[in-house]
């Protein structure tokens, strides 16, 4: 039909939909669907789906200051939205309106705009720039002829995340629900960036695989683009940016611009719904190991002998396969099973005397001493059933206080039925590469210091004690291929040297561009 033409309104009438603020609700919408009613009834329109002049209604509450407080020009509160995008950006501006539900009130402010870069924006940038950085350096293309070795888990995972992203975006945009459209976004890049690319990394540079990098290339290239066509309707800007970069003048049939594009259609073969319940788990599991961690204050760099897993039978064949994944995120040597947390913890049973002293008064000793008798059997049946009966007396959960007791070699944290426990104990070979970690942890942080590119060899010198001397000459061959280094020279720590610490101990080290 030609524009123009009464074809032509007849298929683009009624409106999808009509987006107004809460105060129009009297206003502007009744007077369309009032206005639009009494024309279908005028011109004889016997179907009533297009007696209104629109479907669906977005209505918005009003925009506030930081504060809470209704924007006025006469409280000198009113929050330009221009500057705002000068010093944000635009697409930051978009977004902290769409990651709150359209009809609550929105507090708009700096500090939002400073969450949507730090949630969105910041760590999109960083894994577009992370490929560009490398693909640049390996002039790697779309159209490259090597052969890429077999996706790894991890790129199947991604895949699988890449589709159900699509789906949650696809479903809830078609159902005029944005916020939980902007969650799913937010959640996938989380997955990309902290999941994905970190376990990832080292692919990347890495050059005696060419085929694992390749298909490392090829997976993160495709979710890239995709990711640039699914955020465009929120993020025009940075959505183009990624896409003309990547994509356009690299794909045969890329247009100039992502918002010339189709919309992206999920990829059957990329689905494997049975990996991901494997990696929620493996995710779950490294979240529980790093709090075990941090409450025996031990640094992720720090490896550890074991890590032991209360898990039922049928889940560990599935995680078996992605073992080396956990334990390396977790810096851990060794998987192990335990069939009931019993195993790892006991629990100790003490009297609430809130609740008991007024029941027993002068008796009270007395059976304080009898619940601090419980059996482990007693325990358990309190857990189970909520109460449990001793010498002819009922007691609740409320009146029994259950304080977990561990091993110290043991750092333990459990949700639900799960329970991860870090064994802590340290010998000479696990402090040696603590050492090695650490160090090569402070020679990288000099490496973006001096702002050396990521390929750019290096000569190391170290001055150290005989301690860590032993330690860097046990993982030499490791710490210099970490910081890409050509040398490494180990002299005596002298007095005056400008000293950073290692764990407990200090180290000197200097750091020099290779020549060539």
């Amino acid at each position: 039909a030609a524009e123009g033409s009464v074809e032509y309104l007849e298929r683009q009438y009624p409106a999808d939909f009509i987006c107004e603020g809460l105060d129009q609700t009297r206003g502007w919408f009744y007077s369309l669907l009032a206005a639009s009613t009494l024309l279908a009834i005028a011109r004889g329109e016997k179907d009533k789906s297009r007696w209104s002049s629109y479907k669906t209604v977005i209505c918005t509450d009003l925009v506030l200051d930081e504060t809470g407080e209704k924007m006025s020009k006469s409280k000198g509160n009113v929050v330009s939205p221009v500057p705002m995008m000068d010093k944000y950006g635009a697409d930051a501006v978009r977004w902290s309106f769409y990651r709150n539900n359209p009809w609550l009130p929105l507090r708009f402010g700096e500090e939002s705009l400073r969450d949507c870069l730090r949630q969105v924006f910041i760590p999109l940038w960083n894994a577009y720039s992370f490929f560009v950085t490398y693909a640049n350096v390996d002039g790697w293309t779309p159209d490259s002829s090597v052969e890429p070795g077999p996706p790894t888990p991890l790129d199947r995972w991604i895949l699988t995340a890449y589709n159900d992203f699509l789906r949650s975006v696809t479903g809830n945009l078609e159902a005029y629900d944005v916020m939980p459209a902007a969650a799913a976004v937010q959640d996938f890049i989380d997955r990309l960036t902290n999941w994905y690319i970190r376990r990832s990394r080292r692919r990347f540079w890495k050059s005696d695989e060419p085929a694992d990098k390749e298909r490392a290339y090829r997976t993160l290239y495709e979710v890239l683009v995709g990711t640039s066509r699914v955020i465009a309707p929120f993020a025009p800007f940075i959505s183009d940016e990624i896409w003309r970069n990547l994509a356009y003048g690299h794909l045969p049939e890329a247009r100039d611009s992502v918002h010339l594009e189709s919309w992206p259609e999920p990829r059957p073969e990329w689905q494997d719904d049975d990996l991901k319940r494997k990696m929620d788990l493996v995710r779950t599991l490294v979240t529980l190991g790093r709090a075990a961690r941090n409450d025996a204050k031990i640094k992720v760099r720090q490896p550890l002998r074991r890590l032991i897993v209360v898990l039922e039978p049928a889940l560990r064949e599935g995680l078996d396969e992605l073992a080396g994944l956990l334990l390396d995120e977790l810096n851990v040597k060794r998987l192990e099973y335990a069939d009931s947390a019993d195993e790892l913890i006991s629990w100790v049973a003490k009297p609430n005397f809130k609740t008991l002293g007024p029941r027993f008064g002068g008796e009270m000793k007395r059976w304080a001493q009898r619940i601090g008798e419980m059996s482990a059997g007693e325990i358990g049946e309190l857990q189970r059933a909520g109460e449990v009966l001793l010498d002819g007396e009922t007691f609740t959960a409320e009146d029994i206080i259950l304080e977990q007791k561990q091993s110290e070699d043991l750092s333990v944290k459990q949700e639900g039925d799960l329970l991860v426990a870090l064994d802590l104990r340290l010998d000479e070979g696990l402090l040696d590469e603590g050492y090695a970690r650490e160090l090569i942890n402070k020679i990288q942080n000099r490496r973006k210091e001096m702002d050396l590119e990521v390929t750019r060899r290096i000569m190391l010198q170290v001055g150290c004690d005989e301690r860590i001397r032993r330690a860097v000459g046990v993982h030499r061959d490791l710490i210099m291929r970490e910081v890409l280094a050509t040398g490494l020279d180990l002299v005596p720590l002298e007095a005056g040297n400008d000293k950073v610490k290692l764990n407990d101990r200090y180290v000197w080290f200097d750091v020099q561009p290779a020549n060539g």
